[in-house]
C-alpha cells in the first residue's frame, strides 16, 4: 500500500518536472531561436510609402490618405503603453493616495512617445525601409532608451539648480502636516471627580 501511494507521488512529481522543463524549453525557444514579432502596423508603417496606393485594398486611395494615421495612432499608443508599464514599475513607492500619484509624476515624468525617423518624415527616406533597420528599431527598447535619457536630463537639471530653487511641497501638503502635528498630542481627559 505504501509503495503504490510512493509510485503515483513520485509519478506526479515527475509529470509536473517534465511539464515545467517543456514550457520553459518552449519560451527558450521561441525567444532565442525565433526573432521576436513585430505588430503589423508597425511593419505597414516600414514597407509602405505615403504615396502608394493603400495595402488594406481601397481602390483610389493612398496609405497616407486611409490607413497610415490608424497605424501612427496605434503604434503611438503601443509605445505609450510600455512608457506607462515602465513608469509605474519605476515610480510606484508604496503609496496609494492621489496626492503621492501627483508627487509620483513630479518625480518621475513620463518621458514622451519617441517614434522613428521615417515615421515622422517619410519624404526623407526610401520605402520600404530594410528589415534589418525595421528589427533593430523597437518600440520597447525606443521606449527604454526615452526613459532613460530623459532620467538623465533630469538628473543634470537638479544638479545644476541651487539648492533654494528646488521644488517645495505644495501648500496642501504643508496645511496637511501642520494638521498632523496638532493632533499629534493625545488629547486629556478631565480628571474624575470621584464619588460625592
Amino acid at each position: 500500500m505504501m509503495q503504490a501511494a510512493l509510485a503515483v507521488y513520485v509519478a506526479v512529481l515527475s509529470l509536473l518536472a517534465g511539464t515545467c522543463l517543456l514550457a520553459l524549453a518552449r519560451r527558450i525557444a521561441r525567444r532565442w531561436i525565433r526573432p521576436p514579432a513585430l505588430p503589423p502596423h508597425y511593419l505597414r508603417l516600414g514597407r509602405v510609402a505615403p504615396d502608394q496606393s493603400c495595402p488594406c485594398g481601397a481602390r483610389g486611395l493612398t496609405y497616407a490618405s486611409c490607413c497610415r494615421p490608424a497605424d501612427v495612432a496605434r503604434l503611438t499608443e503601443d509605445v505609450r503603453e510600455y512608457l506607462w508599464q515602465r513608469w509605474a514599475h519605476r515610480s510606484f513607492a508604496g503609496r496609494r493616495s492621489s496626492r503621492s500619484m501627483q508627487h509620483r509624476l513630479e518625480d518621475y515624468p513620463i518621458p514622451p512617445v519617441t517614434l522613428p525617423d521615417w515615421v515622422y518624415r517619410p519624404d526623407r527616406h526610401t520605402f520600404p525601409i530594410e528589415e534589418r533597420k525595421l528589427r533593430r528599431w523597437n518600440p520597447q527598447i525606443a521606449a527604454l532608451r526615452t526613459a532613460a535619457r530623459h532620467a538623465t536630463e533630469k538628473a543634470d537639471r537638479q544638479t545644476s539648480e541651487p539648492a533654494s530653487a528646488r521644488r517645495s511641497p505644495p501648500d496642501e501638503v504643508r496645511r496637511e502636516q501642520a494638521a498632523s502635528e496638532d493632533h499629534a498630542e493625545p488629547k486629556r481627559l478631565p480628571p474624575d471627580p470621584g464619588p460625592q
